[in-house]
């Protein structure tokens, strides 16, 4: 019984820790991995692209399995690296990062896991979609590029221009959204620290009973 109780308490302390990747990373890789070739359109992408989401509907064949872990190692390792320049702007830039000071974040998100772990796995979440919308960002600002170099080889074509205008939108929506997400995370952490402050000044100031 004692390993079967140390057993489910590890899945349970995983299930954040997938959920983040499954959030910050693999979701928002995906999504920016498909922008990047609709917006390139390598030669033969319709076929390509059909082949992908024909094995993917088929997980649970060997060749749909492989196919899927490809594109979603691919969305993971994408998503990563696009990652890195959102973290650098946000600790070198605090003002376009939303005002959020990265160093002083990561001491006060640990000392509120640490006191509070329901607490610390919402700031996990929030966390999650910050990173989320930070890949998108970076992701959007590739695809906004190759929509130029599109509309630059062909002006005249109109669906070149609907691209370009498409990935626009989405990169302005990715950088309302991280915007939101930075202050939700930020104010919900002020919040629950706050109480524990107050709980922990609330129980000192309690009289102490000796027998």
């Amino acid at each position: 019984m004692p390993d079967q109780g140390k057993t489910l308490g590890a899945a349970v302390s995983s299930v954040p820790l997938v959920f983040f990747d499954l959030i910050a990373r693999i979701v928002p890789g995906t999504v920016v991995l498909g922008s990047i070739l609709f917006v390139a359109r390598p030669a033969g992408f319709p076929k390509i692209l059909w082949v992908i989401l024909d094995n993917m509907s088929m997980a649970g064949t060997g060749g749909g399995l492989f196919v899927t872990t490809i594109v979603f190692v691919f969305a993971y390792a994408l998503a990563v690296l696009l990652w890195c320049p959102g973290y650098w702007v946000a600790s070198r830039f605090p003002a376009l990062g939303g005002r959020w000071d990265t160093h002083r974040f990561r001491r006060r998100y640990e000392k509120l896991r640490r006191t509070d772990p329901g607490a610390g796995e919402r700031i996990t979440k929030l966390k999650a979609q910050v990173h989320m919308c930070e890949v998108l960002l970076f992701g959007f600002i590739l695809s906004v590029g190759l929509g130029i170099r599109l509309v630059a080889s062909d002006p005249y074509r109109l669906a070149n221009w609907l691209v370009m205008a498409c990935a626009a939108a989405c990169l302005l929506a990715s950088g309302i959204a991280r915007r939101y997400c930075v202050y939700h995370m930020i104010d919900s952490l002020n919040a629950n620290t706050e109480l524990i402050h107050a709980e922990e000044e609330k129980s000192q100031r309690s009289p102490i009973l000796v027998p």
